[in-house]
């Protein structure tokens, strides 16, 4: 309840700061290497957001691709964990019920997921 009203709350700033630069338009005068660029305040309001919004984007898919690698030997390290994990969760069930074959077995496969793990590690 509370991040709703605290949502409501931002969308009124933001439409308050809206209709306050929309009802006192102004001129802005850019004069750089020579070049002159008259625009109102709400464009150049605009443009100072989009332009924000393309870095952040930028920035975003960036870091998504320097990171890729690392998320990846992430994943494959907790998908063989949990490989692990269930491997030994089976073989203590077989354990209880009595199948030795199946307890071989899975024990075996966990001992494989171990090794594997273990020589990756370091």
């Amino acid at each position: 309840m509370i991040r709703v009203l605290v949502y409501l709350v931002i969308v009124a700033v933001l439409a308050f700061g809206a209709v306050w630069f929309a009802e006192r338009p102004g001129d802005v005068a850019i004069t750089w290497q020579g070049r002159r660029i008259d625009t109102s305040v709400m464009v150049l309001a605009a443009a100072v957001a989009a332009v924000a919004v393309a870095t952040v984007m930028l920035w975003s898919i960036l870091r998504a691709i320097l990171r890729a690698p690392d998320l990846f030997s992430r994943y494959l390290r907790i998908r063989r964990g949990e490989r692990g994990y269930r491997a030994v969760s089976q073989g203590l069930i077989a354990v209880g019920s009595g199948d030795a074959r199946a307890a071989k077995k899975f024990t075996a496969e966990a001992v494989r997921i171990a090794r594997a793990s273990r020589s990756r590690c370091c």
